[in-house]
């Protein structure tokens, strides 16, 4: 007999912003609902673009899924082993180890001075207990500025660890 799978169980993987030309519309993801949720995972994948055009992800948190009350979410203080990255030239196919990517982080913002020129995909882990849940904060949500030269394809997804697992049919809506 199997197991439980572990869409729905163990994870559940949700679609911040869709592939998008970071130069032409920048990018804001979904809110995200922590309140059933014991850790998530935020990851963008951006391709080579222009020397310059770093993607810079800003963190914020709100009350509501419509950014009520929004302000900064400062990344975690123990970034270096909560902020992950894997970066090359050309593609990230051989690259299957992640390195610290801490040294990435300035409080509410994630980027790197060479993000642009190299495939980059950044993985940082964010538990509900980063927010401001004392003052009613549990959303969260990442923006990347529009402020690139030329084309910049990226891509932003929630990877989430439910607190409730359940069926991958019916996980709840986390948005």
């Amino acid at each position: 007999m199997p197991g439980p799978t572990m869409l729905g169980n163990q994870i559940d993987i949700i679609e911040g912003f869709p592939p998008v030309d970071l130069d032409t519309a920048g990018a804001n993801a979904d809110w995200l609902n922590l309140k059933n949720v014991e850790s998530v995972v935020v990851l963008f994948v951006s391709g080579v673009g222009t020397g310059g055009d770093d993607p810079a992800l800003d963190f914020e948190q709100a009350t509501t899924n419509a950014g009520g009350s929004s302000k900064t979410l400062s990344l975690p203080t123990t970034a270096s082993t909560r902020v992950w990255k894997k970066q090359a030239a050309t593609s990230l196919a051989s690259t299957t180890v992640w390195a610290d990517a801490s040294g990435d982080v300035s409080t509410a913002q994630l980027t790197n001075a060479d993000g642009a020129e190299q495939s980059l995909m950044y993985a940082v882990e964010i538990l509900p207990s980063d927010l401001d849940v004392a003052n009613g904060f549990d959303h969260l949500r990442v923006t990347i500025d529009d402020d690139m030269s030329a084309t910049q394809p990226g891509y932003l997804c929630y990877i989430v660890k439910p607190m409730y697992p359940s069926k991958p049919d019916a996980t709840p809506s986390y948005l």
